[in-house]
């Protein structure tokens, strides 16, 4: 059986659907995400969303955790907006409480 690692998504959709879309010409059939694919760019929601119709086994990254921190603690947010850019911001905007499951 052929497996695509996938890692450092960031919330780049195209980047991943491109990937994902390769890696099906290719056969694979199971994937797994080394993690952040929360981050940087600014469609983590649909990131996870097409990890999740993959079935993708995922781990956390240091971006996830970011995220659950700023969940656990709001005052850390413009801590890590300072430091990594709005994409954490985003995130926290589109990512629904149903999927804070998904860390």
């Amino acid at each position: 059986m052929k497996i695509c690692f996938l890692s450092d998504i960031h919330g780049n959709y195209d980047a991943l659907k491109k990937c994902v879309k390769e890696a099906k010409k290719l056969n694979v059939k199971k994937f797994i995400c080394l993690g952040d694919y929360v981050g940087y760019y600014y469609q983590p929601d649909k990131c996870i969303d097409l990890l999740l119709s993959l079935k993708a086994e995922c781990i956390k990254g240091n971006h996830e955790n970011i995220f659950l921190d700023i969940i656990k603690n709001k005052q850390k947010k413009n801590f890590y907006i300072s430091k990594y850019g709005n994409g954490i911001k985003i995130a926290l905007e589109k990512l629904k409480k149903k999927t804070h499951k998904f860390y």
